[in-house]
């Protein structure tokens, strides 16, 4: 987030949040009401959606947590969390409060939140997100006593304040757990970022920022874009990574929430190096440490009998030039079966295909639908243009019985709980459809027919 005055009109929250707890302290409104569990769990939210408008969210990367990410992330907290837990970029506090369900109470209120205090801390450069967050963490130790024993208070939840959350790490020389929810969307890459270049993702620098300046031995429990763990061009953010931290666990979760179309998963690990830029780089292939199921050591996989592109034509872009060529676009294509006559033609003067081949639906996200892998075997006597929403599977045998094989296979649900742990985010990638397991009867020749490029 980027400045405070944008998110003025969330101060109107912070006022009724403080009637909340002042009405709980008075005794007009009790611990366990409805309108307390709103305001710990779904109410921040909502609210910023209604004063703030989207475009500001967007702008200065304000996305609070959602309950059902929440409840996965507080599982991750509790079996891998150590005290003391720092948020960087805290907001209203709901990886705080998420932290917080797993620390033990007090016998009084007033010791409970004395207690959380030197265990919870945050920072964030919007005042009324701090001043929700720590409104917020008071609410949470009266609803945990259900007894009104104490008074608002600024001495408790100093730890949780305005600044700057990466200068704060810096500062700090014993290790804890470092609670990520980091801003989404894009950012220029800065002048020292070693694994990118251009428009890069902001979480991505967010994390890296981060683990740089937390002290070693540190856990990070972080919530990332899904395109992190499972885009093929991530690959070189994610070893710079696994030099600054061993993975322990990762949670693919799915959707962030119905507003914000990201897919998201949680990320576990312990910092294992001080800071700095040794990290260094090889154009040896690394395994991805992030993924969460693999086929099984030994099988054979899509990539053993197919080569698998991402159809090269933009349709919008590239210039109607050269022959004509048939011309295979998504959203006319069927949902499964054998295509034989492409629905239009255009000229096209770039890379095209000889069938038989299959294609396979680019753009998808798990759950919409029954299969992840919508495939169709093209089949005919034309080089065929196919435009970038779809993948291109090229069997190297040149069979089209091989094709429709595959297309049958992709359907069925062992592809589907691959890719689903694969990769959860909107776009199939090649690296993750060529990766996808065979059936145990398919068997590899000793070699293949070379391929001809048109």
């Amino acid at each position: 987030m980027s400045s405070s005055a944008p998110m003025a009109a969330y101060d109107e929250y912070v006022t009724a949040l403080r009637s909340t707890a002042r009405a709980v302290l008075s005794g007009k409104l009790s611990p366990d009401d409805p309108r307390v569990a709103a305001s710990l769990d779904g109410q921040a939210s909502s609210e910023l959606r209604r004063l703030v408008p989207a475009a500001t969210r967007r702008a200065n990367g304000a996305f609070f947590t959602a309950s059902h990410v929440r409840a996965q992330f507080a599982d991750a907290v509790r079996e891998h969390g150590v005290e003391p837990y720092f948020d960087p970029a805290c907001g209203a506090g709901d990886l705080l409060l998420t932290a917080a369900t797993t620390l033990e109470a007090h016998d009084t209120t007033v010791g409970t939140m004395a207690m959380w205090s030197s265990q919870l801390r945050g920072r964030d450069i919007t005042n009324s997100f701090v001043s929700a967050a720590r409104l917020r963490l008071q609410l949470a130790a009266l609803a945990r006593h259900g007894l009104c024993q104490t008074k608002l208070s600024q001495q408790f939840f100093r730890g949780v304040s305005v600044g700057d959350g990466t200068r704060a790490m810096a500062l700090a020389t014993q290790p804890g757990t470092l609670l990520i929810n980091p801003p989404f969307g894009r950012q220029h890459a800065p002048a020292d970022c070693t694994w990118g270049s251009g428009s890069v993702p902001r979480a991505a620098i967010f994390l890296e920022s981060a683990l740089r300046n937390v002290a070693a031995g540190s856990k990070v429990v972080a919530i990332l874009p899904d395109v992190l763990r499972s885009g093929s061009n991530s690959a070189r953010f994610r070893r710079v990574i696994d030099g600054l931290m061993a993975v322990e666990e990762v949670i693919p979760v799915g959707q962030f929430d119905r507003w914000t179309d990201v897919d998201v998963f949680i990320l576990v690990g312990t910092r294992t190096q001080s800071g700095g830029h040794s990290i260094v780089e090889t154009s040896t292939p690394v395994a991805n440490t992030w993924l969460t199921k693999s086929p099984p050591g030994g099988s054979l996989r899509v990539g053993d009998f197919f080569e698998v592109r991402v159809g090269p034509v933009v349709q919008t872009r590239d210039p109607r030039l050269g022959p004509e060529r048939p011309f295979l676009m998504a959203h006319e294509l069927p949902q499964s079966g054998t295509v034989t006559k492409a629905a239009q033609r255009r000229p096209y003067a770039g890379r095209v295909f000889d069938p038989p081949f299959v294609v396979v639906r680019r753009t998808d996200r798990p759950s919409t639908h029954g299969r992840r892998a919508v495939a169709v075997t093209v089949d005919g006597d034309e080089a065929t243009a196919v435009e970038n929403h779809l993948l291109v599977l090229r069997p190297f045998d040149g069979s089209a019985r091989t094709c429709r094989e595959l297309a049958s296979w992709l359907s069925g649900p062992e592809v589907r709980s691959y890719l689903d742990s694969r990769i959860n985010c909107r776009h199939l990638t090649t690296a993750a459809l060529s990766e996808a397991p065979l059936p145990a009867h398919w068997v590899k020749p000793d070699a293949y027919s070379e391929l001809v490029t048109t």
